[in-house]
């Protein structure tokens, strides 16, 4: 498989991921959203909600990963990520 169809494969997964997780915070999955969830099941260990934005600096790493794999793909170091990334064995 070319390396540009491999970086492109990484983008829609990782769309479809930001999809099923914004659907799962706003309470499209289930009808209830995670934070609803959270507060009918309280314990002695539930995290602030702050704790949770660490997620979009995370997003936002992943993102830019996938934009440089996508431009840079012909670079030695990038072509070896890719199939890396995109191996199954």
């Amino acid at each position: 498989m070319k390396l540009k169809t491999k970086s492109w494969i990484n983008a829609i997964l990782l769309i479809f991921t930001l999809i099923v997780n914004g659907m799962g915070a706003f309470g499209v999955i289930n009808g209830l959203s995670q934070k609803e969830v959270s507060d009918m099941y309280p314990t002695l260990i539930t995290p602030a909600p702050s704790t949770f934005s660490i997620w979009s600096i995370i997003y936002t790493f992943l993102i830019i990963s996938i934009i440089v794999m996508i431009f840079k793909n012909q670079d030695s170091y990038y072509e070896r990520a890719i199939d890396e990334t995109m191996s199954l064995t």
